[in-house]
């Protein structure tokens, strides 16, 4: 087990946090194309009892490996994005067409939908959840 997948365990136990993990079968990821791995996981708070379910997309070179809590908790959008101006500049897309700003749009509003969750859910140890990367 490695020291990351250790510290998220210690990050999830100390904050009183239960993690879960349900395959949903190989899906088509729009990213590159390709077919993953695709998994269920939920994030539940018990101090809070406040719960949030995220969707994930295991690596090909994990496909066959349950993603830890590490792997997931990494991958959480922690840090405000701002407007969709802030988003388009900080993150590099470029608008040459309608339909870029369609996609753009997409993909903003289901970054800003789950760090909103995630703020939600990890509300009393988002400094610590920050640290994870």
């Amino acid at each position: 087990m490695s020291e990351y997948t250790i510290k998220a365990i210690e990050f999830l136990a100390k904050n009183n946090i239960r993690f879960s993990v349900c395959y949903a079968g190989v899906k088509l990821w729009d990213a590159d194309g390709k077919h993953h791995s695709y998994y269920l996981c939920k994030f539940y708070n018990r101090n809070t009892r406040k719960s949030m379910r995220v969707g994930f997309y295991q690596s090909i070179k994990d496909m066959e490996r349950e993603p830890t809590a590490y792997d997931v908790l990494a991958t959480l959008q922690k840090y405000d994005v701002g407007t969709i101006d802030d988003f388009v500049a900080e993150f590099g897309y470029e608008v040459n067409s309608w339909k870029d700003v369609k996609r753009i749009e997409k993909t903003y509003k289901a970054v800003r939908r789950e760090y909103n969750n995630v703020v939600r859910v990890f509300s009393d140890c988002m400094d610590a959840l920050q640290e994870i990367a």
